[in-house]
């Protein structure tokens, strides 16, 4: 994740629109799940369908 650490410093963080109190946790949920498709190897499909699960949890929905 060094070109992250790099990068983030110009990045520009967004809201997702309705759901801005949340934002941060939906930020984080899906940077997990990024991280076990890139260092654990899960499959890319079930761990974004296992987010879209969590998120929708997460928020209500």
């Amino acid at each position: 994740f060094s070109i992250y650490e790099d990068t983030a410093s110009y990045g520009i963080p967004l809201s997702v629109a309705g759901y801005e109190t949340q934002s941060e946790e939906v930020r984080k949920v899906i940077s997990d799940y990024i991280g076990k498709v890139l260092q654990m190897d899960e499959d890319p499909t079930k761990a974004m369908n296992d987010c879209q699960k969590e998120i929708e949890a997460l928020v209500g929905k």
